[in-house]
């Protein structure tokens, strides 16, 4: 799946943003459709505290964010598709769903 990557990359955003105390509705949307997919899944927790702690996401939290997120979007279509919402024209390849599982 194309752009997780890029979906990765704006988590970590609205990470940075939250402890700033920012807001961005497009990131807070995002956010929100990822959490209410992947819950208390480690890898987003594990995110929020790199970016808490120095601002960065480690190359491995990145990798296991982007799979958690891979292997949510093939098995749920209705996920991918909010997926693809949620982050609209602003990643370059934004990822499409797996059309090919029933």
């Amino acid at each position: 799946m194309r752009g997780l990557e890029d979906v990765v990359g704006l988590l970590a955003d609205h990470a940075k943003h939250a402890l700033a105390g920012e807001t961005s509705t497009h990131l807070t949307h995002l956010y929100q459709v990822v959490a209410s997919k992947l819950g208390k899944d480690p890898s987003l927790k594990k995110l929020e505290e790199e970016v808490g702690d120095s601002g960065e996401v480690s190359t491995r939290t990145q990798a296991r964010v982007r799979l958690a997120l891979e292997d949510a979007a093939e098995a749920d279509p209705r996920f991918a598709e909010m997926l693809l919402s949620a982050i609209g024209d602003d990643t370059p390849n934004p990822p499409e769903p797996d059309r090919t599982r029933a």
